[in-house]
């Protein structure tokens, strides 16, 4: 019987399995973690399981990211930031508060887009480009203060 086809992966989930053998080389150089022992730490029954994960062959999911994280002592977002996104969507829609720091980034999306409106084009580019990172959850902690500074000195000059 003939294997199936695997689908390609995207360029984000290639960068999931760059950041998570990242943290595999780097927990291995530390402690001399193997992919046998991740794997069994991940609930995985041999290497190979961690194997396509971290060789980019099977795309990363929820659980799997989560099981990695844990096995590493790292959070889902140190490997995937759009899987941590989705995370936490999940966490609301099921009922769970926003983090403070979700609902300061809404505020500030917010406050962008209303400035938006009355934007030059070349900061309506920027405005734009800032708010596919933040949909697909690629700015940094740092990022989100910049643009907070920014939004409030926005705000200041309306």
């Amino acid at each position: 019987m003939a294997t199936p086809e695997r689908r390609p992966l995207t360029p984000e989930e290639r960068e999931d399995a760059q950041r998570l053998r990242a943290l595999f080389e780097k927990q291995k150089a530390e402690t001399g973690l193997t992919q046998e022992e991740l794997a069994a730490l991940g609930g995985w029954s041999g290497q190979s399981g961690a194997s396509g994960y971290l060789n980019a062959r099977i795309p990363l999911n929820l659980k799997a990211a989560t099981a990695f994280a844990r096995a590493l002592g790292v959070s889902v977002r140190d490997i995937s930031p759009r899987l941590a996104a989705k995370a936490a969507d999940f966490f609301e829609a099921a009922g769970g508060e926003q983090t403070p720091r979700r609902r300061s980034q809404s505020a500030v999306m917010t406050a962008l887009n209303d400035w938006r409106l009355r934007a030059s084009s070349r900061s309506v580019a920027v405005i734009d480009m800032l708010t596919t990172l933040a949909k697909k959850n690629e700015l940094r902690e740092e990022d989100w203060q910049l643009i907070e500074d920014l939004a409030a000195r926005l705000h200041k000059r309306s």
